[in-house]
């Protein structure tokens, strides 16, 4: 699990790991990301970036053959 617990560092750490064919660590890492934003109160900036981790863990997922999972974090994207 990365340690950092910035969620912007996570997410930049994420599409790293995936353009270097590293799909699970990418995963994990917007994972993390994703589980510290949902620890934080609500604000514009939360809603925005967990918009963003969602489309990269749909992105891992897809290239993990996970299309379901992909699928259903694109729909939570648009939420």
């Amino acid at each position: 699990k990365p340690d950092s617990s910035d969620p912007r560092e996570l997410l930049a750490e994420g599409y790293q790991e995936l353009r270097n064919g590293n799909s699970g660590s990418a995963f994990a890492c917007f994972d993390r990301a994703m589980e510290i934003l949902e620890s934080r109160p609500p604000s514009a900036e939360r809603r925005e970036l967990r918009g963003e981790v969602r489309v990269h863990l749909a992105i891992a997922h897809g290239r993990l053959g996970k299309l379901s999972l992909a699928e259903q974090e694109l729909r939570n994207a648009l939420r």
